[in-house]
């Protein structure tokens, strides 16, 4: 900025006088190359506006000029809302942002603070934004009595100063209760008002209100609890940024909004530093939704730092392409159509589209993209389609077909977001949504702080319900702090995912050095994305009561794809928070897991994806399995894994995922050979794969140790889609097939090939679930007595009521010995199963082993197990894979070495021990 000319400031302050007394009339100086335009003290909003229509004159003469528009500290009562149109390079700076600064109190329940549209560099600097109780949209409740909640009502008293809950205010739809928990805080839980009492709050006298609620537990409530009681205002947005380029909002407070505190649509680089929005004192609340919404087109880098944001009724911060116009509609009642310039509705405040950008189509109940296309020509403009419009309020053509478009398909422009964005040093703290929601590429969430949100950072994907954005790639989240959080996860990745939806777009997630305190769900909650790393992850002290997983990858019908997991550290002092370290479901594929340490309760890693996982340096027990079911698969991360081409198909592997490419019409592929899987064990055969041909018909054969054969009594036929553009789960049942019994001993895939050029068929997994209970190895239950173990080193030790009671005093540890010579290979007998009551104050049990080939207990043949300290009884499983222990070793004799306290004497008891072929995650996870 340049500085004023000595002439410039003399014509400046005569300016200023004359644009003060006659308004955006008064003449400018035609030269000058910037300008300060002072507001009076006791301005009102219409002289205010005068001079900022002044400023605006001002810059609009010379593309040089800035202008400054200055309050002084003061406190200024608004009656309408401040406008900036079409303004460009202009100030707005007050005298601070705290007491005793500049203060606009904005005097309507509906009013706008800042109006600012189709304008470019913006800047609102040191000031404090507020408005009367008497202008919220919410009023402010206390539980008097909460005993008649299970009957559907509540009696509350009314904060003084806030309306009463009969007034007409809440008259309207859209009425909503947030309650507060007892430690004062906003939680996700809300309720509505009972609809079929028509008198659904009702004055008891004496300041007594009776509320008749639903749609939530009743237990939520108790005596002397604080509530929310708002409506559904769209309108009282304290900062409203429509079209507007550059934008810098910086040490600026924000006390009370009424619907958003911040809301933009369509912006191209925005700034917020320093900026923080928390409710004004006394209240609950600062806005009833979210504190910053960034809505439809936005474009280049969006920085927000040193900012806080507590107390919002929704998200703290929440940029994404998708207004109402996220789910496009093509005009007319067809079902299936072909789109050549077909013209598609706007609905929304401003469009989604401009020409020449490209376009995602997306069958809206699966998730798979049905192709893309670029946008040819969009007919809505900022003047007709804005808030105000009709929902339909301009049209989009596109510039090529694309098959199989559907009434209702969601259309998304990946053009439509930041190209950026940084979140840095921030303080997100009891809000009732989300801290962060990105809808984007290039994010960097690092150095903030989430304190009781009720998740810190929920990312969407293409996949995911009732919350569609447009690519997600590139996402960083580096050396954060999330406390107390309770809902989903504290970082999720695809929360609320369509189920058994693909979401391929989502690439490439770095989750890094982040420490997590008193969290009641998991760390990180991964339900869709591909290239995940999650390092560095550090728990302590999950809250009391909660039982989690810290790192839970994929659900029984969602799956990332490509996660790696290392170094994460758990610290439990109660030994009774935590079950696995990391749990693994669905079908996730190519994981890699390291460096796992901590205090669990169950082993360090579960997985129940059927396909295998890539150990590194795992202190702890793993896991194998899922409820009911034994998975056996194969992943494709490190080739073929045995299958191979037999007919008119050349195989590859690359990327983590098997290619299938055809060659003539009767192509086929064989698993290894020598499966010996017990045909009653498996319920079906689950393939996830991408066909992109139109063939559709394929056909899995078996053989049998009792016919080991191909031929058409041991085949069942499958059906895949065609043209499919990501990866779907196909599922193929087996127990309805009479063939299928005995010994399964090979499988034979003959994939979709009804012509030559199926194309290239990929195939992420192949898995087989099996619903067999763990063979027993060899167990002791101590029912008829030692049954041959031996105890060393206690002080007591003897079997009472089916159980092996061991004391120590004085004594370093009891050690107990099974019987020599057990004979089981490890290969088969991989788990040990132990209910154990721990009466000692350390957790710590070593098992030691022997083999055929080494006889000797030691210390290179040991694995460390975590137990509750000073606990009951409770079921644990410990993997006994050790690099000093393979498949083709025979197990000889075990060791279990209990935990112990010097000087602290203790009783502990075994009611019984076993080595298992597998386990039960429904043991596991009790």
């Amino acid at each position: 900025m340049r500085s004023p000319r000595p002439l410039a400031r003399v014509l400046a302050a005569l300016t200023l006088a004359a644009a003060t007394l006659a308004g955006p009339a008064a003449v400018l100086p035609a030269h000058a190359d910037t300008q300060d335009f002072p507001i009076a003290p006791g301005a009102t909003a219409g002289t205010i506006q005068d001079v900022l229509t002044a400023a605006k004159t001002y810059t609009a003469a010379d593309p040089n000029r800035t202008a400054t528009v200055t309050f002084p500290a003061e406190t200024f009562r608004l009656d309408a809302p401040l406008k900036l149109y079409d303004a460009d390079r202009i100030t707005i700076r007050g005298a601070g942002q705290n007491a005793g600064g500049t203060e606009l109190l904005t005097l309507g329940d509906r009013l706008n603070a800042f109006d600012i549209r189709d304008s470019e560099d913006i800047t609102l600097q040191d000031l404090r934004l507020d408005r009367p109780n008497e202008y919220l949209p919410w009023t402010q409740l206390t539980v008097a009595d909460a005993s008649n909640a299970a009957l559907g009502y509540i009696d509350v008293t009314v904060d003084a100063g806030y309306p009463i809950p009969t007034s007409t205010m809440f008259n309207s739809s859209g009425v909503l209760g947030f309650p507060l928990d007892n430690q004062g805080q906003l939680t996700v839980r809300f309720f509505e008002p009972d609809d079929d009492v028509a008198q659904w709050r009702t004055s008891l006298g004496n300041g007594v209100y009776r509320l008749y609620y639903e749609s939530i537990a009743s237990s939520t409530f108790f005596e002397g609890q604080r509530i929310a009681l708002i409506t559904a205002v769209a309108d009282g947005i304290t900062l409203s940024l429509r079209r507007n380029k550059d934008v810098v909002i910086e040490r600026v407070t924000n006390l009370a909004s009424n619907f958003m505190g911040l809301w933009s649509s369509g912006m191209e680089n925005l700034t917020l530093r320093n900026y923080e929005t928390y409710p004004g004192p006394g209240r609950l609340l600062s806005s009833t939704r979210d504190a910053v919404h960034l809505t439809t087109y936005n474009k280049g880098k969006l920085i927000v730092d040193h900012s806080v944001f507590r107390g919002s009724g929704d998200d703290a911060i929440n940029f994404t392409m998708v207004s109402r116009g996220g789910v496009g509609v093509i005009p007319g009642v067809q079902n299936k159509v072909n789109v050549v310039n077909t013209a598609i509705k706007i609905e929304g405040h401003d469009s989604v589209f401009r020409k020449g950008d490209p376009v995602e189509i997306y069958d809206l109940d699966t998730r798979m993209l049905l192709g893309t296309t670029t946008v040819k020509e969009v007919s809505a403009t900022s003047d007709t389609c804005h808030l105000e419009a009709s929902l339909a309020c301009g049209t989009v053509t596109f510039t090529s077909n694309i098959a199989g478009m559907s009434d209702g398909d969601l259309i998304l422009n990946p053009n439509a977001t930041f190209a950026e964005a940084e979140i840095t040093y921030n303080e997100f703290g009891n809000l009732r949504g989300h801290g962060i929601r990105p809808h984007g590429r290039n994010v960097l969430v690092r150095r903030n702080e989430f304190i009781d949100t009720p998740a810190g950072l929920l990312v969407h994907t293409v996949a995911t319900k009732g919350g569609e954005g447009p690519i997600n790639a590139n996402l960083i989240v580096d050396d954060n702090d999330f406390i107390r959080q309770d809902y989903r996860g504290a970082i999720v990745i695809g929360g609320d995912a369509i189920a058994g939806a693909s979401d391929s777009s989502a690439t490439g997630f770095t989750i890094t050095n982040n420490r997590f305190t008193d969290i009641t769900v998991p760390a990180v909650r991964a339900e869709h994305g591909r290239d995940i790393a999650i390092t560095g992850t550090n728990v302590v002290r999950p809250a009391v009561g909660s039982s989690i997983h810290p790192i839970q990858l994929g659900t029984l019908t969602n799956q990332p794809h490509r996660v790696t997991v290392r170094d994460l550290t758990v610290i439990d002092p109660t030994m009774a928070a935590v079950r696995a370290g990391v749990i693994v479901n669905g079908g996730t594929t190519g994981v890699t897991i390291s460096d796992v340490t901590g205090d669990f309760r169950t082993p360090a890693v579960i997985n129940n994806s059927g396909l295998p996982i890539e150990y590194e340096d795992v202190l702890g027990p793993r896991a194998l399995g899922s409820p009911g079911l034994t998975p056996t698969g194969w992943g494709f991360a490190a080739g073929t894994q045995g299958w191979t081409a037999v007919n008119c198909v050349t195989l590859g592997a690359t990327g983590g995922r098997l290619q299938y490419t055809p060659s003539c019409a009767d192509s086929y592929m064989h698993s290894p050979a020598g499966l010996n899987i017990a045909a009653p064990t498996v319920a079906a055969v689950k393939i996830t794969l991408r066909n992109p041909g139109t063939a559709t018909q394929g056909r899995l054969y078996f053989t049998t140790a009792a016919d080991p054969t191909w031929n058409t009594t041991q085949r069942i036929p499958f059906t895949v889609p065609a043209s499919m553009t990501s990866p779907q789960e196909i599922v193929i049942p087996v127990t309805d097939t009479a063939s299928w019994a005995g010994t399964i001993t090979r499988l034979r895939l003959d994939l979709p090939d009804e012509t030559a050029a199926a194309g290239t068929i990929d195939v992420d997994s192949i898995t087989l679930s099996q619903t067999e209970a763990p063979t027993v190895g060899r167990s002791w239950d101590f029912e008829a007595g030692l049954g041959g173990v031996v105890v060393d080193d206690t002080s007591a030790a003897g079997v009472q009521n089916g159980a092996l009671v061991v004391t120590n005093v004085d004594s370093t540890g009891a050690k107990i010995r099974t019987p020599d010579n057990l004979g089981l290979d490890a290969g088969d007998y991989r788990y040990l199963r132990i209910t154990v009551a721990n009466g000692a104050a350390a957790g710590r049990m070593n098992v030691f082993f022997t083999t055929v080939d080494d006889g000797t207990f030691n210390e290179e043949k040991k694995l460390t197990f975590n137990l509750a300290p000073a606990s009951g009884p409770a079921t644990y499983y410990l993997d006994l894979t050790h690099t000093r222990l393979e498949p083709q070793d025979v197990i000889r004799r075990l060791r279990l070495d209990l935990p112990w306290v010097e000087d602290q004497p203790a009783e502990s008891s075994i009611e019984e021990f076993a080595l298992v072929s597998d386990l039960s995650v429904d043991a596991v996870n009790s």
